[in-house]
């Protein structure tokens, strides 16, 4: 059984389920789950990095013309 990647592998089960369809479906469905985690962290990471950047870049100028001494 060949599946596209927008397949949901639910809708595509055979008629006569046997125990490795069973297991190939766990395993797809986990794999996905995997890759949508691996996907959110990268994308938090990367936000979580850029608003520091920025906090960084602010801080100096902002001390600076606030006559702020940390």
């Amino acid at each position: 059984m060949i599946q596209h990647r927008d397949e949901n592998p639910i809708d595509i089960l055979p008629d006569n389920l046997t125990a490795n369809t069973i297991i190939n479906l766990g395993q797809t469905l986990s794999q996905r789950n995997t890759e949508r985690r691996q996907r959110h962290a990268v994308a938090w990471n990367t936000n979580f990095a850029a608003a520091v950047d920025a906090y960084m870049e602010w801080q100096v100028p902002a001390r600076a013309t606030l006559n702020l001494s940390f």
